[in-house]
């Protein structure tokens, strides 16, 4: 939770984090064995409810993650 953290300021955030993870990561066989996929959900945009906030939240994270996998499958 980062109170008054406006949209862009996460997705910098998140950007300074999936930077920060690429520098633990080991590569076997071409491959990165560690990655960071984030996602974020806010109020009141997309729900008031804990439940619902970390649905939206799960969703982009997957969203994240698949493209990753596909820049590193086309890598």
């Amino acid at each position: 939770m980062a109170t008054g953290l406006t949209a862009e300021g996460a997705e910098e955030k998140a950007l300074r984090l999936e930077s920060g993870s690429g520098r633990g990561r080991t590569h076997i066989c071409g491959r990165d064995l560690i990655s960071l996929s984030v996602g974020t959900a806010f109020c009141p945009e997309d729900g008031y409810d804990v439940e619902a906030l970390l649905a939206e939240a799960d969703r982009r994270m997957y969203s994240v993650k698949q493209t990753h996998h596909a820049q590193a499958a086309a890598a």
